[in-house]
């Protein structure tokens, strides 16, 4: 008897496995309204065939976990708020999301958070099609944007090619997800090298501060106000300046932080974050 049991349930996945389907799915029904009949009723074929391979349930008690376990599933993915944060090497370093990650789950319910971050990323690669849809593929609610050091990380930076890279991303991300917030992080101040030689013909290594972070993080501020309706704007440059630098909390390369200082730009953003109005749905009571 027990081996008749045994395989008659083989191939059927446990509990967890369904609830995982569940909640991986709930977004396809949440965003195709036509879908979410035909979810729930995979739903409840799927869980039924589950549940009467248990003799001990009866009938009644089986359809009343089944729609219990649905509903509860559907609630926690209703309320899920998916943020996603994207960048160049600040972000690749993963101090700075994790710290975005952990601090925004304790100031908004539900919220589930991804990042995708590429060493010496500028608009222009995130314009790329493999870029992109690794962006499409989470579909964010919210998409966290921390770029433009590497933009403006040279002695001429041409706004021109900025913008244009800016819009071109904005476009294509607004193309396929119209419903998506976009949030803009201005790069923080750093500092670029150059050489010059002294009197006595000896080179010497000079670290100028990059004043072209502020124009880009400008023509970024510019941008958000001609698109209000879905993009915001934290503008970490004219708010924190060159605290960074001041407070020695940047490497000796002058573009990139200490573990203190990522963890300081994290909790400086999300604060900013929460203040930004009707960007999350539900925030914790502090």
């Amino acid at each position: 008897m027990r081996g008749k049991f045994t395989n008659k349930i083989r191939g059927l996945p446990n509990i967890q496995h369904i609830l995982t389907f569940i909640y991986t799915t709930h977004e396809a029904a949440d965003r195709n309204p036509p879908f979410h009949i035909l979810y729930f009723a995979f739903c409840n074929l799927y869980l039924n065939s589950y549940l009467c391979t248990r003799k001990k349930y009866p009938l009644a008690l089986k359809r009343v976990i089944t729609y219990i376990i649905i509903c509860v599933a559907w609630a926690i993915g209703a309320r899920a708020e998916s943020v996603m944060m994207i960048g160049d090497s600040h972000v690749a370093g993963k101090t700075y999301p994790h710290t975005v990650d952990s601090l925004l789950s304790c100031r908004v319910d539900s919220c589930r958070f991804n990042y995708f971050g590429i060493n010496g990323a500028s608009f222009a690669t995130f314009c790329k099609p493999e870029n992109l849809d690794s962006i499409y593929a989470y579909r964010p609610d919210i998409l966290l944007v921390h770029l433009g050091t590497n933009d403006s990380y040279c002695r001429r930076f041409n706004q021109e090619t900025f913008l244009q890279n800016l819009t071109t991303f904005y476009q294509s991300v607004h193309d396929s997800l119209p419903e998506v917030k976009m949030v803009f992080v201005t790069p923080f101040v750093n500092k670029l090298k150059r050489t010059i030689r002294t009197k006595k013909k000896r080179r010497r290594t000079v670290w100028d501060v990059n004043q072209n972070t502020r124009t880009c993080s400008e023509l970024i501020g510019r941008f958000c106000d001609e698109h209000p309706a879905d993009t915001r704007l934290v503008d970490h440059n004219a708010t924190h300046g060159m605290e960074f630098l001041s407070n020695g909390l940047i490497f000796r390369d002058f573009v990139h932080l200490t573990v203190p200082g990522y963890i300081l730009l994290g909790t400086q953003v999300v604060e900013e974050l929460i203040n930004l109005p009707n960007l999350f749905s539900v925030t914790a009571e502090q």
